[in-house]
């Protein structure tokens, strides 16, 4: 008789053993064999954890960068544990058949076949549940779980055991507490101890994606502090985790990230928040290295840098990170930073733009005629400095616009990614405008293959087409600057977008 495997959820009885027990077998239990099939569940289990495990190690490669590093090694162990507690002690998910016939009980396993005879036998176990049951011959033993059977297939089997030991003169008793306790803390304890084991590899010895590099642009103060060349890039002012370990030293000047060329901080911050990485590919030049150094960097933990009252370097860089969410803050570290290096450029730069944002336009153009003294030639500096003083002084707005173009080198430039360039073509679109309409929209689109960020310069490709009279492609700069996000766009430019669009308005 052949009792197929059913694929349903064990519905557990403590007292199924008590039952059983408590009536004689079945009348022609021990006359007809009986085979119970589990099916190649173990075997296409643990094809599964395999695939599962190549996956992961796959994914990690990919994120992360394999390498034999400690969080690879906790990994491995973790699941070489977790794949023993599914198996031990008698590694029963590998089992594919049982049968009970007069011969003995035979187990036929992924791996391999054996028998034990009913003249070897000397016991035959069950748990009180009947979802573990035990053969003990004299030097095999054969385990099975039968969780996910039927009860009336875990049934007939345990009657079927009971009347062929009954045949025999073998006990058919009760699986012993210590033997159950044994059977179910030895793969509890691997279980637990392989969640273990992940659990400090991942909090310990995971690389994470944190790069740990903290740059700003190469100005005049940073070329004195650190003997930085004169290049385009972005000096390195803080380094920890995965950035340290791959060799990158505060001071070096970050001239190409992935392939992409990094022409200030504000160009490496648009890649790295780009990348949505774990690992990544630097560029370096290096004092005193004829030659640029190129570092592989794979995510790592990074670490909190106590305050140093002395070090201007701290509270600029937390002025940077607070800017945003804590002006407040931001302002007072800027002001601490000057008090501490009157000639920190970039300090006076970024605290314009603060007294900007709060309408202290008196102590925001004091900031950045300051910032452009100490770093004439510093692209950032002219760049912001020509937005601030656009709607006041368009001739001087103009000359500051077009030195940030040339010191920023964007004729001929690179056109990926290249927001300082496309930033600047924005602005010096918007001064050409009703003045040379035609120059204004090949800079407008030429800002676009710069970087196609900046809803802006749709805008003013759009308005230059209509200005000109190109009705289509007015349109079709129209509809592209709407698709830009709402919160990319001002309300009236949507307006005018939207009327030059459907042909009903132009722009003014």
């Amino acid at each position: 008789m052949t009792v197929l495997r059913r694929w349903h959820r064990a519905r557990r009885d403590p007292q199924a053993l008590q039952k059983l027990l408590a009536e004689p077998p079945p009348p022609g239990a021990a006359d007809i064999p009986l085979e119970v099939r589990f099916g190649w569940g173990g075997a296409w289990g643990y094809l599964a954890q395999a695939i599962v495990f190549v996956v992961m190690l796959v994914g990690y490669h990919l994120l992360i960068g394999i390498g034999l590093d400690l969080f690879l090694v906790f990994f491995f162990a973790a699941h070489l544990l977790l794949l023993l507690a599914h198996s031990v002690p008698d590694f029963t998910t590998l089992n594919l058949a049982l049968n009970v016939s007069a011969e003995g009980v035979r187990i036929r396993k992924v791996h391999r076949s054996y028998v034990i005879p009913w003249w070897e036998a000397s016991a035959v176990y069950a748990a009180p549940d009947l979802l573990r049951m035990k053969v003990i011959g004299r030097s095999e033993r054969i385990t099975v779980e039968t969780a996910s059977l039927g009860p009336d297939v875990r049934e007939s089997l345990a009657q079927a055991l009971r009347a062929r030991a009954l045949e025999h003169q073998i006990p058919f008793d009760e699986w012993p507490k210590r033997g159950q306790l044994l059977a179910r803390f030895v793969p509890g304890a691997a279980r637990a101890g392989g969640v273990i084991v992940f659990m400090l590899g991942f909090i310990f010895f995971l690389p994470g994606g944190t790069l740990g590099m903290r740059c700003s642009a190469n100005s005049a103060f940073l070329q004195q502090t650190f003997g930085t060349p004169t290049h385009h890039g972005c000096v390195v002012l803080r380094v920890s985790a995965g950035a340290q370990s791959a060799g990158i030293r505060r001071g070096d000047l970050v001239i190409e990230m992935d392939g992409v060329p990094v022409t200030s901080g504000q160009q490496f911050q648009h890649l790295f928040d780009k990348s949505h990485k774990a690992s990544w590919d630097f560029v370096v030049l290096r004092q005193g290295e004829p030659e640029p150094l190129t570092f592989h960097v794979k995510g790592g933990r990074g670490r909190d840098f106590p305050e140093d009252p002395s070090d201007p370097f701290f509270y600029y860089l937390r002025g940077r990170w607070d800017a945003a969410d804590d002006p407040d803050s931001a302002m007072r570290d800027y002001s601490r930073v000057i008090e501490l290096e009157p000639r920190f450029d970039l300090a006076y730069l970024y605290r314009g733009q603060l007294y900007e944002d709060r309408g202290n336009r008196v102590a925001a153009g004091r900031d950045y005629l300051k910032a452009l003294e100490l770093s004439p030639n510093l692209a950032e500096a002219h760049a912001i400095y020509a937005y601030f003083i656009v709607d006041d002084d368009t001739l001087a707005a103009n000359e500051h616009i077009r030195k940030a173009i040339e010191l920023d080198r964007c004729q001929g430039a690179f056109e990926s990614d290249n927001i300082d360039c496309s930033s600047n073509y924005l602005l010096l679109a918007a001064l050409l405008g009703f003045a040379d309409p035609s120059e204004a929209a090949r800079t407008a689109e030429q800002g676009i293959r710069f970087y196609d960020g900046y809803a802006g310069n749709y805008f003013n490709a759009m308005c230059s087409y209509a200005i000109t009279g190109n009705r289509e492609l007015a349109q079709e700069y129209a509809q592209r600057y709407l698709d830009f996000p709402d919160g990319d766009r001002t309300k009236e430019r949507t307006q005018i977008a939207e009327a030059v669009r459907d042909g009903t308005g132009r722009c003014s």
